[in-house]
């Protein structure tokens, strides 16, 4: 999953590194040895932060059944039901949506378009506008036929016991933790 964000991690670093102020790097012990812009420390903090939240959603989402993970959406869309929202129906398309995007990933890839343009005007931004409508017709496709094999579909969701408490209280305990041990420092 890390190198699907590559790009998205180089672009936080690039503008971190061209926006970030220049300041005085003297009280920074970290920087008193090597001489490092305040931006590219500044950006690699936030992908550093980035990279841990990538490693708990794949840690959430490998150790936890689908049903699972949706009965806990379930109980975090509560307050959504005072707002005049029906949760069932959030929890009804995230259902939906997780079946087929799991159906899209393990189907058989899409077959190759040949996007070779030759002539005048053929230049990098034609192809890959070629290869992303290529790739949005065939999902659109796929989610056409998706949609008609599943229709009349029923779906069953185990929500009816709420989590226990523990569940609830060592999150927020890691929490409280944390911003106690950032007040102490």
């Amino acid at each position: 999953m890390l190198s699907r964000l590559r790009w998205f991690f180089l672009s936080i670093l690039v503008l971190y590194f061209l926006i970030t102020p220049e300041t005085s790097s003297l009280a920074d012990s970290s920087s008193r040895f090597i001489s490092i812009s305040p931006g590219i420390i500044s950006g690699l903090e936030r992908i550093h932060s980035l990279v841990l939240i990538v490693f708990a959603v794949s840690y959430l989402l490998a150790g936890m059944k689908q049903n699972d993970l949706i009965a806990a959406i379930y109980w975090l869309a509560f307050p959504l039901s005072y707002l005049g929202l029906a949760r069932e129906k959030l929890v009804l398309r995230l259902a939906m949506g997780m079946e087929a995007v799991a159906g899209l990933s393990s189907s058989a890839q899409f077959k190759e378009q040949n996007y070779s343009l030759s002539g005048e005007g053929a230049n990098i931004f034609a192809r890959f506008y070629s290869k992303i409508t290529y790739s949005m017709q065939n999902y659109y496709r796929y989610a056409l036929c998706n949609a008609k094999e599943n229709i009349g579909k029923e779906y069953i969701f185990d929500c009816l016991n709420p989590p226990a408490f523990w569940q609830w209280g060592l999150p927020l305990g890691f929490y409280f933790m944390f911003v106690l041990a950032e007040k102490l420092t």
